[in-house]
């Protein structure tokens, strides 16, 4: 009795939405179990390390990577890579699909992979630009520019987790991908909890990557029910590809110009 309850729910859980409103709902849930446990994430860390560490040190050395993330991965699953997977699912290529989607995520990790370690090394001019005031002493710096290096690796995973989720988005599952992405707040969760009395505000870097596996680890067993296999394969002639690249590039251009808006607004006007 006891298996087949729970073999329903797992089937009920895992069970493709076949409509917008299904969707929806999921989506809507999903999204405000993430916004709870990222508000609890942020409570915890004002009262283990204070407003002033939080809202400034640890947010600022996060907005470079995520900033990172978004322009180079973010736009290309959401605007580009998604429609071309999903109509080559819509025409029976789903060999061919999943060869593009190899090509594109090993592209994809190569080149967030660049971008990181030019971010890594440059972090402390880079950091600069949100000190224009110099609120910030050289102490604070260096601890900006260490967490950045260890926040950016989880991010580097976070690259992964999100093109599984694209994938999943594909096959219309969203509790998975949803719910995972959750989980990336509890693994910071996790690591606060855990290991803060060690290692103070660097558990909070820490625990980005071990949400960023969980988001991974959550969505693997999905991914390969769908069929996906991972393959490393590097070609920019791939016609997948080429089309996402055909797509890709105004987006990109409009979002990076939301982006560094956004990051102008906050550097000259909280520092």
């Amino acid at each position: 009795m006891k298996k087949n309850f729970l073999s329903k729910g797992i089937d009920i859980l895992t069970r493709r939405q076949s409509n917008i409103l299904s969707a929806a709902f999921v989506i809507m849930g999903t999204v405000v179990l993430s916004q709870i446990l990222g508000l609890f994430k942020k409570r915890l860390l004002i009262t283990l390390f204070g407003a002033s560490v939080t809202t400034g040190v640890y947010d600022v050395a996060y907005k470079f990577p995520d900033l990172l993330f978004q322009l180079v991965i973010a736009s290309a699953l959401s605007s580009a890579f998604i429609p071309v997977f999903s109509d080559m699912l819509a025409k029976n290529k789903e060999k061919e699909a999943h060869r593009m989607a190899s090509n594109f995520l090993t592209l994809g990790i190569i080149a967030f992979f660049l971008f990181s370690l030019l971010l890594s090394i440059f972090a402390p001019f880079f950091l600069q630009l949100f000190n224009p005031g110099g609120g910030f002493t050289p102490a604070d710096m260096m601890l900006m520019t260490n967490l950045l290096r260890i926040i950016i690796f989880g991010q580097l995973l976070i690259v992964i987790g999100t093109f599984f989720t694209a994938v999943l988005q594909s096959y219309n599952h969203f509790f998975i991908p949803g719910f995972a992405l959750s989980l990336y707040n509890l693994g910071i969760i996790v690591g606060l909890v855990t290991l803060s009395p060690f290692i103070g505000i660097y558990s909070c870097a820490v625990g980005t990557i071990i949400g960023a596996l969980f988001f991974i680890l959550f969505q693997l067993p999905m991914v390969r029910k769908v069929g996906f296999r991972f393959k490393f394969s590097v070609s920019l002639k791939n016609s997948g590809v080429l089309t996402i690249a055909h797509l890709l590039w105004t987006r990109t251009i409009s979002n990076a110009v939301f982006q560094m808006g956004t990051f102008l607004m906050i550097s000259l006007v909280d520092f």
